[in-house]
């Protein structure tokens, strides 16, 4: 029998090769979301003018919480956010990553036409996106997670990337999961995503258009986000549509952005102004993770 030492060596060993296994794509990935985001952060430059851009704050790392952003988004864009989630879960992500390939496997290669076939999926993954990120929000072990992502003090493009890791992996896996149910050709999943990446970047951005009756029925703007990132309790609950506004309207937690609120909205948390540490933060998040997946004492009743 191996000693535990052993184990562990061999354990990190698999970690590190699968790692540089998977860079190749992984930088491939990277440096197709940071054309996005530069595409957006030149955008908002040019609408809001130099002083205002989130470019501007990036570059002069104005806040702990904007470095914060920076930071993360080169983690989790190295592809680091993976392992990371694979040492505090044990493995599990991988596992449940490498079965659905499996079960991808098995499944017939042409399910139909294929602009049908991608449009379709991504409404389906949007749907789940919805919810998941609605649990987010209720469940405590999940909103452990997801409270780095709203401890943002100020929106920038890259607040868009900031997710935890372990969240991070959520999301992968759902991702894959529906890709394994519903298999899209590999040029219509770059532009879907694209796009996706280039609106969610949008919707983190110091812009704050409602984009009328298309934000109010249609897509998530970046008003509606601001809104459901305020930490005024009124807001709580609201807007959780990551690509398309109906599914809010849908399940009844849509807000529709006031103008005049929107101007003196504070966003983030009030305990949390996201400026910590990044490795702190992120600690501390994945110790709330665990204490929210154990029983919550029952308290007693009066008699």
């Amino acid at each position: 029998m191996q000693d535990p030492l052993g184990l562990i060596a061999a354990a990190w060993n698999g970690l590190v090769a699968a790692y540089l296994a998977a860079l190749p794509a992984t930088l491939e990935d990277f440096l197709g979301s940071a054309a996005l985001a530069a595409a957006i952060l030149l955008f908002e430059c040019a609408c809001l003018g130099w002083p205002r851009s989130s470019l501007r704050a990036l570059l002069r790392g104005d806040s702990g919480s904007v470095r914060n952003d920076l930071w993360t988004f080169l983690l989790l864009g190295l592809g680091l956010g993976w392992p990371l989630s694979q040492l505090a879960l044990l493995g599990l992500p991988e596992a449940a990553r490498q079965a659905l390939q499996h079960w991808a496997a098995l499944q017939p290669a042409d399910a139909g036409p294929p602009l049908a076939v991608a449009l379709a999926w991504f409404v389906i993954y949007d749907f789940l996106l919805y919810w998941l990120h609605r649990w987010s929000h209720t469940v405590p072990a999940l909103w452990a997670l997801h409270a780095y992502h709203h401890s943002a003090g100020e929106m920038t493009v890259l607040t868009r990337f900031r997710f935890h890791p372990l969240e991070a992996a959520l999301y992968t896996v759902a991702f894959a999961a529906t890709l394994a149910w519903l298999p899209v050709p590999k040029l219509y999943l770059l532009a879907l995503m694209g796009a996706s990446i280039a609106h969610t970047c949008l919707k983190h951005s110091r812009l704050t258009g409602d984009w009328g009756w298309l934000g109010r029925y249609i897509l998530a703007s970046p008003a509606s986000h601001h809104v459901h990132h305020s930490r005024d309790e009124a807001h709580f609950g609201s807007n959780y549509a990551t690509t398309f506004q109906f599914w809010d309207i849908c399940f009844g937690s849509h807000r529709q952005p006031d103008p005049a609120a929107l101007a003196g909205l504070r966003l983030g948390l009030a305990d949390d102004d996201g400026g910590r540490p990044q490795w702190t933060a992120l600690l501390d998040h994945y110790l709330r993770f665990l204490r929210g997946l154990l029983p919550r004492p029952r308290r007693r009743q009066p008699s």
